[in-house]
């Protein structure tokens, strides 16, 4: 099975619903992060994550299969490409500082 098939039958969008801004892990992201990075999130959901990230002074871009929650990612100020990433992405060698998924 693809990346596609499987991760096109998830719920991303309740999964982002409940993300906690104020976790470990979000303390976690954006310590390893840091601040002033080019930084990619692939399969960024409806962007609560990115959005995170991008808070803290990063520049961000990101992927995502589902275009509902591009969409959200979108409306959130989010850079979102609509891909596949099993086909490629449309991005320069060493466009980013961080990658994230």
């Amino acid at each position: 099975m693809k990346a596609h098939e499987f991760f096109s039958r998830k719920d991303v969008l309740a999964f982002e619903d409940n993300f906690d801004k104020n976790s470990f892990q979000t303390e976690y992201i954006i310590n390893q992060i840091g601040q002033g990075k080019k930084v990619l999130d692939v399969g960024c959901g409806s962007g609560s994550i990115a959005q995170l990230i991008q808070m803290h002074h990063n520049e961000v871009w990101a992927v995502e299969l589902n275009k509902e929650a591009a969409t959200k990612a979108i409306e959130r100020g989010i850079r979102v490409q609509v891909a596949d990433i099993e086909d490629g992405l449309k991005f320069a060698n060493s466009s980013f500082d961080v990658v994230c998924a």
